[in-house]
């Protein structure tokens, strides 16, 4: 989505926070360059970043209306500032921005524009004819603007901020570059001045290997197509060779760098061929002459593959027929001769002064080589005026032969259209052209491209372009996190790690890896006044937490304990104790805690507990404990006795199982008796289905499975509950392994399904071996043949009944349970295991027929163990039976 608008919003820095909206707006807004060619200067600011692309004056004004209009902007947020190449148009500003403006960012160029841009920068500050109140910037700016400027390679990646950006080959001048931005994924492509030709010495500039979300591409030559090269060529050299054949002189104006030396290539070849033309003296009347072509041999290996192939016998950039020319008092201007001079433009310097001296002679010609901007002398004579305005200010007649054979380094419209289809990038933003030319490119671009519903827009300077996107936040695993591949709803715990907007997840120990941050463990000490026994402390611990380890330190020999693997208490002397833990949130409360707890006996009860009594208790705890298990081994199995070697010995149906009260382990042939006998389930009042440790009564495993639908969206609860059925509201229940179920229509069975995280209806018919537990609004079931083994107590249905007006105490099925039943559903029958009743019979000695028995009171002291082991609140028992109160 693209807008824009007449009256652009400021883009200065905002005092109030952005709008959620406003974080996915891009704004693209030229300030130069904008439906006009020169001062090429383009803003963008997308996710609070921001980056200028080039920095350039226009060649047709002096003093500060040459500048892009800054003033629109707040330089001191621009992030980066990327120049393209070194042409004053592209790059003449940047001294006075670095150095007059707040602009704290970084600037980037390649190695060949800036080894060009302090030459052709100074040169720009000697030859201007401008009073020292207009002058930008002098030469200790640009001296200082230098340090600042960063140079990259083609290709190479930089990270700024969050703003990753790279650049490719132009073609248009020697260091030429095309950056492509990438900031939140979003890509965006500004072409500066390219060509798609390769010349005598320049490569054609490159595709990118990927489309860009949008491309900001010069319009400089509109519709236009550039005649073959060897026709030019042929324009070129035959245009000059007739001049001088006539005794005349020929004008190259021409800038000092890019065009010239193209020029120079083909003048010098030509001259080669035609030995007649030796005695006619070719000048290069530059006073950066000498300096730039040692700046081109240096970077020959940047050019294209044939003058790196001359540079192997000789340096093509050594001429044989050209001379350079420093100033006009070194010229003998007698007889025929060519002369390239800068500024192309004609507005000053020594092609101008050349040009007030020979434009009234008809046997003399000016061949103007490459585009020219609006507003020069270049332009003007282009149209061959009968009269022209000297720089004296008097009139002189245009009597010179002109000609106009474009060399210019641009693309036209076949280049620019064959870029876009190959590119195919959704948004197209034109620049850099005049008005009626960038108006014709864009009528016909629309038209070409209309198949692939591309967005081009052509803003006026200081006028935004507005678009928006919705870019994905991912985060991705590496280093040792991404070794294995994690399973299906298993948690991967580690740091992440935002750099811009990239975000990775790794692990602690990678973090100096891939970052350049370290982690580190903060260990806390602290010393507590305490003179009672240490055994009390730890007797206090133990009703708390359920692991306090004893043990003696290694190095002073002193009684230490183990606070839940976390925290550390050493009894140092008689008058108090240290503790110390590595600091992370949850060892930090435990800390806390314990700190509060030792205080709290030494303030309350300093001599309650003797350590003696202390250690009694524990192993009264102890032999509890041990008894607790016994029965609740008896509730299960039934036969459960002490075996010799202090094991215990379970038998069922004729299996035999042991069970290490110590360890836990469990031996059997029956691999069935020996997994059972390892754990065992209840039902809390909650709808929690809990798995327990038989040996240490330590839930491993706690399941909601009538928690209004939560499991479809927590893997855990599935995992645990892949194998149980729910059941909408009708039900049937045979305890001895034979289902009937209801007939009726509406009666659903439901399974969940694991890898589509959703329940899935079941047949009923394949469902004939389980028996089904009934709940509020969902059921679960089990298989009868485990219902059988387990003595019909594996499993109890909590049920919720607030809903009904039921008291909220009613906890296992129960008559009422049933009554509640028959009020909600119009079944026929219900068979169980003593009667076949009627609906309205079933009302009859309701604690008879009850399908599903209250537990052993057994059952309701293990689940308050367990729920105590976990430190959780256990709240009131229902009167079902016999009530029981605790925490």
């Amino acid at each position: 989505m693209a807008s824009m608008g007449g009256q652009p919003p400021s883009l200065k820095r905002r005092d109030a926070p952005p709008v959620s909206k406003e974080e996915d707006q891009l704004i693209i807004t030229p300030l130069g360059a904008g439906n006009e060619v020169g001062r090429s200067c383009i803003y963008m600011s997308y996710k609070g970043k921001t980056v200028l692309f080039d920095c350039g004056i226009h060649p047709g004004y002096s003093g500060m209306s040459a500048l892009p209009y800054f003033d629109e902007i707040d330089p001191s947020i621009i992030d980066v500032l990327l120049i393209t190449h070194f042409h004053l148009d592209h790059a003449a500003s940047l001294p006075y921005f670095l150095e007059k403006t707040t602009f704290k960012g970084r600037v980037f160029m390649t190695h060949a524009t800036k080894a060009i841009y302090k030459l052709i920068l100074t040169d720009y500050v000697k030859v201007s004819k401008v009073s020292v109140e207009d002058m930008l910037f002098d030469e200790q700016d640009i001296n200082r603007s230098m340090d600042k400027i960063e140079v990259l390679d083609f290709h190479q990646t930089v990270e700024v901020n969050g703003i990753r950006f790279w650049c490719y080959t132009a073609g248009h001048v020697l260091g030429a570059a095309m950056f492509m931005v990438d900031i939140a994924g979003v890509r965006v492509l500004y072409t500066g001045d390219y060509s798609r030709e390769e010349d005598r010495h320049l490569r054609a500039a490159e595709l990118p290997q990927f489309s860009p979300d949008i491309c900001i591409i010069e319009s400089t030559y509109g519709v236009q197509l550039h005649q073959p090269r060897h026709i030019r060529e042929k324009r070129f050299t035959d245009a000059i060779h007739t001049t001088i054949s006539q005794g005349g002189r020929v004008l190259i104006p021409a800038f000092a760098l890019g065009r010239a030396q193209e020029l120079l290539l083909i003048l010098d070849e030509y001259w080669s061929n035609h030995p007649e033309l030796h005695n006619i003296p070719i000048y290069y009347a530059s006073p950066l002459a000498k300096k730039c072509m040692t700046v081109y041999q240096t970077y020959i290996l940047s050019m294209n593959e044939r003058i790196r192939n001359q540079f192997a016998n000789s340096n093509p950039f050594k001429f044989k027929h050209i001379s350079p020319l420093n100033s006009i008092e070194d010229f003998n201007d007698v007889g025929p001769s060519v002369v390239m001079a800068s500024p192309g433009g004609l507005q000053s310097g020594l092609s101008r002064q050349l040009f007030d001296s020979w434009c009234s002679d008809k046997k003399n010609a000016c061949v103007i080589p490459g585009y020219v901007v609006v507003g020069t002398l270049a332009k003007t004579i282009i149209s061959e005026p009968k009269e022209v305005t000297l720089m004296n200010g008097l009139i002189a007649p245009l009597n010179m032969q002109v000609h106009y054979i474009s060399f210019s380094a641009h693309a036209d419209y076949a280049q620019t259209s064959t870029f876009l289809k190959e590119l195919m990038p959704p948004n197209i933003i034109l620049v850099h052209g005049e008005s009626h030319e960038m108006g014709r490119l864009k009528t016909k671009l629309t038209t070409e491209l209309a198949d692939c519903n591309t967005n081009i827009i052509t803003p006026k300077n200081c006028q935004s372009v507005e678009m928006y996107f919705n870019s994905e936040k991912m985060a991705k695993t590496i280093g040792r996190l991404a070794e294995k591949t994690p399973e299906v709803g298993e948690t991967v715990s580690g740091i992440l790690v935002k750099k811009g907007f990239t975000y990775q997840i790794m692990a602690p120990d990678d973090l100096h890896i891939f970052s350049q941050l370290s982690a580190a463990n903060i260990t806390q000490r602290i010393t507590i006044p305490y003179s009672g026994a240490f055994g009390v402390i730890k007797y206090r611990l133990e009703q708390i937490y359920e692991s306090v380890e004893s043990s003696t330190d290694e190095e002073s020999g002193v009684p230490t304990m183990r606070v839940d693997d976390r925290v550390t208490l050493k009894q140092d002397s008689d008058k108090h104790i240290s503790m110390h833990w590595t600091s992370d949130p949850i060892s930090d409360m435990v800390s806390d805690s314990v700190v509060a707890l030792v205080l709290n006996i030494s303030r309350v009860m300093p001599k309650v507990v003797v350590e003696s009594e202390a250690m009694k208790s524990e192993e009264e705890s102890g032999r509890k404990a041990e008894k607790v298990i016994h029965a609740l081994l008896v509730s299960l199995f039934g036969d459960v006795k002490l075996g010799e070697n202090g094991k215990l010995v379970i038998r069922v149906d004729g299996n035999v199982a042991h069970l290490d009260k110590q360890s836990g382990d469990v031996e059997s042939e029956n691999e069935g008796l020996k997994e059972r006998s390892g754990k065992f389930y209840v039902v809390c009042n909650s709808g929690l289905v809990v798995t327990v440790d038989s040996q240490s009564l330590i839930v491993t495993e706690v399941v909601s499975p009538l928690a209004d639908c939560n499991i479809l969206y927590n893997m855990v609860f599935m995992e645990s509950l892949e194998d149980l059925f729910l059941v909408d509201y009708q039900f049937s229940i045979d305890r001895y392994g034979s289902a009937e179920y209801y007939a009726s229509d509406t009666s659903c069975i439901f399974k969940i399904d694991v890898v589509k995280r959703k329940l899935v209806n079941v047949n009923k018919n394949a469902l004939k071996d389980r028996v089904f537990f009934v709940g509020n609004d969902f059921s679960f079931s089990i298989s009868a043949k485990e219902y059988m083994e387990c003595k019909e107590n594996c499993l109890y249905l909590t049920v919720d009944e607030m809903f009904s007006g039921i008291s909220t105490n009613t906890v296992y099925s129960s008559p009422a349970r049933l009554k509640l039943l028959q009020s909600k559903m119009n079944f026929q029958h219900l068979k169980t295991d003593c009667n076949r009743l009627t609906g309205s019979s079933l009302l009859q000695d309701m604690n008879f027929l009850s399908p599903l028995h209250p537990p052993p009171q057994i059952w309701v002291l293990a689940i308050c163990i367990c729920l105590k082991r976990e430190r959780l609140r256990f709240l009131k028992w229902g009167s079902d039976f016999e009530s029981f109160n605790g925490e």
